[in-house]
C-alpha cells in the first residue's frame, strides 16, 4: 500500500534526531495511529452528532440489537468500534495494554455501560483506550468498522468534543453526521460540517427523529411538508459550509428508534401506530451507505495519500513559523550590568538556536521534497481515474 509506504518515509524524516522526535511528537503519534489503522485495511465509518441526536440508537438499529447506551447521559469519551465477527463479543482495550473479552451473558448493554458510560466510568477513570464490539449482524460489509464517537456539545465535557473532531475525524474514511429535525443551532451544525470538510472525507447527513414531526400549528402544512422544510433548512447550511462538492451530500430523514423497534422485533408486540422498517427511512439510509461504500472503495488509497499530504503541508507551514519565531528570539542581549555572564548565556543561546534553525530548515527542505514526491505518486495513482471524493493539489 502506497499510503503505508509514504507514512514510513514521513516518519523517517521526522525521526532525524532526538530534538525533532520531541518537537514532532504529536505528528509521530498521528503517523503511528494511521499506520495501524491502514494496515488493518478496513473502511472506517464514523458517526458523529450531539449527545441527544440518536446516533447510538442508529448504530443499534444497524446491529439489530439494543446494545449501545442511547440515553441522554454522555459516553465516557471512549470510542466504540463495531465490526463483523463470528460471534457476539465485547473486547475492552485498556491504556496499560491489557484487554478483556466479554461474551455470552456479559454481551449486554449493562456490561458495556460499565466502560463506555460517563455514569459508570466518569472521566474514564478505568483507563479504557477503546472498545471493540463484534457481531455477526453487521451487514454493511465485511471490510467495515463502524465507530460510535463521544457526543458533541455535552455540557461540561468539552474534551469529548475534541476527541471526536480532532482525534476521530482525521482517521475515518466516511462520516455519518447525525442531527435531528428538532430546532438546533445552525452555527454548531455549520462548525461540524466545516470540520468534516477539512479532512475531505465523504459525508452522509442523517436527520433523525422524523417520528416527532407534526403538522404546522396553523394547519397549512402537513407532516411531509414540514419534513421537507427541515431538509431545505439543512441544505442551506450545507451550501454555506466549506464542503467542496455540496450537491453530492445526501440528506436522509429517518427514525432510528422506530427502525430499532422494527429490527429488534419490538413492533411485533406493538403493531398499532408503529411504522414498518421501510417507513422509518432506515432502509433508504442503508442503501445510501452501501452505495457510498461501493463508490468509495476504489479511491481509499488516494484519499489516504491526500490526508498525508495535508499533514505535511500543515507541518511545513508550522516549521516556517517556528523558524521565524526563533529568529526574533535570537536578537542579541545587551545589558552593561551583566557583562560576562550575559555574554556567555547569550552566546550559548545563539549557537543553540542556530543549530535548531539549521535542523528545522533541513527538515523543511526534506518535507518539501516529500510533498513533491507524494504529489507525483498521487497523480500516478489517479491517472485515468476520476473521483468525486479526492481533489489533487
Amino acid at each position: 500500500m502506497k499510503s503505508v509506504e509514504c507514512l514510513a518515509e514521513y516518519e523517517k524524516v521526522l525521526m532525524t534526531n532526538v530534538t525533532s522526535q520531541n518537537m514532532f511528537e504529536d505528528v509521530l503519534r498521528w503517523i503511528h495511529a494511521r499506520h495501524d489503522d491502514w494496515m488493518d485495511d478496513r473502511i472506517r465509518i464514523g458517526l458523529v452528532g450531539d449527545t441527544s441526536s440518536g446516533k447510538s440508537t442508529l448504530i443499534n438499529a444497524i446491529l439489530g440489537k439494543d446494545i449501545l447506551s442511547s440515553s441522554v447521559v454522555p459516553s465516557s469519551g471512549v470510542l466504540v468500534c463495531c465490526t463483523k465477527g463470528p460471534e457476539e463479543s465485547i473486547v475492552v482495550h485498556f491504556v496499560d495494554g491489557h484487554s478483556e473479552v466479554l461474551k455470552g451473558k456479559d454481551y449486554s448493554k449493562k456490561k458495556l455501560q460499565e466502560y463506555s458510560d460517563e455514569r459508570y466510568n466518569r472521566g474514564n477513570i478505568k483507563g479504557v483506550s477503546s472498545i471493540e464490539l463484534q457481531t455477526p449482524n453487521l451487514n454493511i460489509g465485511e471490510d467495515v468498522i463502524l465507530i460510535d464517537s463521544p457526543g458533541l456539545n455535552a455540557y461540561g465535557l468539552a474534551a469529548h468534543e475534541r476527541i471526536t473532531l480532532d482525534t476521530l475525524l482525521p482517521t475515518i474514511d466516511i462520516c455519518v453526521y447525525v442531527t435531528t429535525v428538532k430546532v438546533s443551532s445552525d452555527a454548531n451544525t455549520l462548525a461540524v460540517l466545516n470540520s468534516v470538510a477539512l479532512y475531505k472525507c465523504p459525508i452522509i447527513i442523517v436527520q433523525n427523529k422524523i417520528d416527532s414531526i407534526n403538522a404546522s400549528p396553523s394547519g397549512d402544512k402537513d407532516k411531509s411538508q414540514v419534513a421537507k422544510d427541515h431538509v431545505v433548512r439543512l441544505r442551506r447550511i450545507v451550501d454555506r459550509s466549506l464542503i467542496r462538492d455540496k450537491k453530492t451530500v445526501p440528506i436522509i430523514q429517518l427514525s432510528a428508534i422506530k427502525a430499532l423497534e422494527s429490527k429488534s422485533g419490538i413492533d411485533k408486540k406493538i403493531k398499532e401506530n408503529n411504522p414498518s422498517l421501510s417507513d422509518s427511512g432506515f432502509e433508504h439510509f442503508i442503501g445510501m451507505l452501501k452505495n457510498q461504500l461501493d463508490n468509495y472503495r476504489p479511491y481509499i488509497e488516494s484519499v489516504r495519500l491526500s490526508s498525508i499530504s495535508q499533514s505535511i503541508v500543515s507541518l511545513s507551514e508550522e516549521i516556517g513559523g517556528s523558524v521565524n519565531a526563533m529568529e526574533i528570539i535570537e536578537s542579541p542581549i545587551d545589558d552593561k550590568d551583566y557583562d560576562s555572564m550575559i555574554a556567555e548565556i547569550d552566546s550559548f543561546i545563539e549557537l543553540s538556536l542556530k543549530d535548531v534553525d539549521n535542523m528545522m530548515k533541513s527538515i523543511s527542505l526534506e518535507i518539501d521534497s516529500l510533498i513533491v514526491n507524494i504529489k507525483k505518486m498521487i497523480n500516478r495513482y489517479l491517472y485515468g481515474r476520476r473521483s468525486t471524493y479526492f481533489y489533487c493539489f
